[in-house]
């Protein structure tokens, strides 16, 4: 697993993946790296989070947790 230390404003999902808060409000960015450079990048804004949560929701991929 990737120090955090190199991605000080990321979280570490595994597999390569990141993710981090975005430039406005409500935005969630996911990236895949291979440990030399970012490869990939998706910007979800709070409707795209809604619509996947609601994906998981319905493939029983997601519960809430308290």
């Amino acid at each position: 697993m990737p120090s955090e230390s190199t991605h000080p404003n990321k979280a570490y999902l595994g597999d390569g993946a990141y993710v981090q808060q975005g430039c406005f409000q409500g935005e969630v960015v996911l990236t895949t790296e291979n440990g030399i450079s970012e490869q990939n990048r998706v910007v979800l804004a709070e409707t795209e989070i809604a619509t996947l949560i609601a994906w998981l929701k319905k493939h029983k991929c997601y519960q809430e947790f308290r």
